[in-house]
């Protein structure tokens, strides 16, 4: 049976995840309860992949976001002085509640990954109706999890002064109150039931959790311990993470052998892709709908979200994916980006293109490919529902890194936009030939060229507060680079065939007025001037055309300082009038402050 997206739990703060009904369904389901953070989206792939083997086998599943995460609704502002924890864990409640009452089941199981596990375990231990517990890569302590991520933050690039005890890494911020409520969390101080089973899996080369599982043998758990070797590749990069096949077919058969007797009777009504479904409120003002845009062979998956009044004319905004990020972008962006517009009077189409997050790839296509052969096909698509659905809507495109690129190279494939917002883009033209690795490898190299004549950079380096990982890859790529001169006599790569004046002359006939916005070190900048420098000013001069740069923001907006002033530049971009022209301020470089992002219209010299 086809999954199917959904909203539940309480309206106040509605919870959003997919129910992967068992097609023989069991007396017992599953929850999937995935991790915090930049893993959450890291292990996307995966948690699908483990949701549709369990209910392949019988075991209904619900896999979903946490109250403040994914598509999920924010809880109220008392979490910040309260901590988020039990906000978690009531989510986690509130899945199993819904589960049973979809399914019929009488039993369901946890299956905890990494931080989830944590979150997972105390609500496990004390709900009768949870069978068992499955821990994946557990942190075993709130300590443990905490010092990990202050260890990131500390050599992460672009660091965030906050006065207020909280803690933002990695694009994930989490209150003092939250933070203090980790610190006294561990799985060795909870009571464990001894008739309530557990699969711990560690890492091969990383095992973390002994002290756990000496302790779950001490209160007579029946124990089983595995180690596996494809946890660290299904945590990479969404459009490098493996999906480890073996581990997740060794859980289901676990979990089978423990599948009491007996079925269940299921609640849930096949997926209907061509209605959309119900409107759900998620925030003052804003509702969502999850709409499946159809084609022929071809069907995307979306979300919109609109004031709860909407409005004739209003601006329809479609987001394209930012890499291999599902709909929700990079650090939530997306999420953070549609409901603060709906709030504000406009329509936001959080789309994943065909192979992306949860969209289908086109027959014969792979999947998680970031710039996919038919991806302005999938665009354009979303572009035409969008127009049939809203007729009285201004639509606009907008996207980040590789969702930049798309969104541009449809306003230059065809009209219809009114206005296309491209942020960081890396390159304006894509190639078979080309990689992600050279692509990073580029933005890394133009990142750091700036830094190393300071001696603040060199103290950090030092001090061992660097990414070390980041300057291997600059290393590495200056050493391709200089390879790749020596063979060919010393010449630089020859200039791409490809023409970009053409294409920003072609996109302002479509009538489709482009909006680029920088971070700092950024390559497409440059890379704008190099390639289509003698265009730029009659079309900024015209309003065809604008160029911001936002200070004290990194390449995916990784700090809220940086998200929030990016929410501030749509805004204002999104309603402006599509024929009023931009004002171009002297073309000066802001000092960078990282705590407080600011704009600068820029010249085209």
């Amino acid at each position: 049976m086809t999954p199917s997206p959904r909203h539940f739990g309480s309206p106040c703060t509605p919870l959003f995840g997919w129910l992967y009904p068992a097609v023989a369904g069991g007396s017992m389901g599953a929850i999937i309860c995935g991790p915090l953070g930049q893993e959450m989206t890291h292990t996307y792939r995966t948690q699908q992949a483990l949701a549709a083997e369990l209910a392949s086998r019988g075991l209904p599943t619900l896999r979903f976001d946490y109250a403040g995460c994914g598509d999920s609704a924010d809880p109220g502002d008392d979490t910040v002085v309260d901590g988020a924890v039990g906000a978690w864990q009531g989510s986690i409640e509130a899945a199993i509640e819904h589960l049973r009452q979809c399914t019929g089941v009488a039993c369901v199981a946890l299956i905890g990954i990494r931080a989830g596990a944590l979150i997972a375990a105390a609500v496990a231990a004390g709900r009768p109706d949870v069978a068992c517990l499955v821990a994946v890569a557990p942190h075993i302590a709130g300590r443990g999890l905490l010092r990990e991520w202050r260890a990131m933050e500390a050599t992460s690039a672009l660091r965030a002064q906050r006065d207020d005890g909280a803690l933002e890494v990695a694009g994930a911020l989490y209150s003092a109150a939250t933070c203090a409520q980790l610190e006294q969390m561990a799985l060795v101080e909870l009571s464990w039931p001894p008739d309530k089973p557990v699969l711990a899996i560690e890492r091969e080369d990383l095992p973390s959790a002994t002290r756990w599982l000496d302790h779950l043998r001490k209160d007579g758990c029946a124990l089983t311990h595995q180690r596996h070797n494809g946890i660290d590749a299904m945590l990479q990069e969404p459009h490098r993470q493996v999906v480890p096949a073996t581990m997740l077919q060794n859980i289901a058969e676990w979990l089978q052998a423990l599948r009491p007797a007996g079925t269940s009777a299921p609640n849930v009504q096949p997926v209907d892709t061509e209605t959309p479904s119900a409107w759900t409120v998620v925030a003052p003002g804003v509702r969502e709908q999850v709409q499946f845009l159809i084609e022929r062979q071809v069907t995307l998956f979306s979300i919109v979200s609109e004031p709860v009044s909407p409005a004739r004319g209003m601006a329809t905004l479609i987001l394209s994916n930012t890499g291999g990020v599902h709909h929700i972008g990079g650090h939530r962006l997306y999420v953070q980006l549609a409901r603060h517009l709906a709030a504000r009077g406009h329509r936001v189409l959080r789309l994943d293109l065909s192979g992306l997050g949860d969209s289908a790839p086109r027959e014969g296509e792979p999947a998680d490919v970031v710039y996919g052969r038919r991806a302005v096909d999938d665009l354009a698509l979303a572009l035409r529902q969008a127009s049939t659905r809203w007729p009285d809507g201004v639509p606009q495109l907008m996207g980040l890194c590789a969702g930049a690129y798309h969104a541009l190279r449809l306003a230059v494939n065809q009209p219809g936009a009114a206005q296309c917002l491209v942020v960081n883009p890396l390159v304006y033209h894509w190639h078979e030939d080309m990689t992600l690795d050279g692509v990073e490898g580029h933005v890394q190299a133009a990142y750091y060229r700036g830094k190393w004549r300071r001696w603040k950079s060199w103290r950090r380096l030092l001090s061992g507060r660097s990414d070390w990982s980041a300057l291997r890859t600059v290393v590495e790529h200056h050493a391709q680079r200089l390879l790749a001169k020596l063979g060919s006599g010393g010449k630089d790569d020859p200039a791409p065939a490809d023409d970009l004046v053409r294409d920003l002359r072609v996109a302002a006939d479509h009538e489709t007025r482009m909006r680029f916005l920088f971070s700092p070190g950024e390559p497409g900048w440059p890379a704008l001037q190099a390639q289509a420098g003698q265009v730029l000013e009659p079309l900024m001069q015209s309003g065809a055309l604008s160029v911001d740069h936002l200070t004290g923001a990194d390449h995916t907006m990784s700090t809220a300082a940086a998200r929030d002033a990016l929410l501030a530049w749509a805004e204002r971009v999104v309603a402006e009038p599509s024929n009023a022209a931009p004002t171009s301020a002297p073309d000066h470089k802001p000092a960078l402050s990282p705590t407080s992002p600011s704009l600068t219209s820029r010249s085209p010299h």
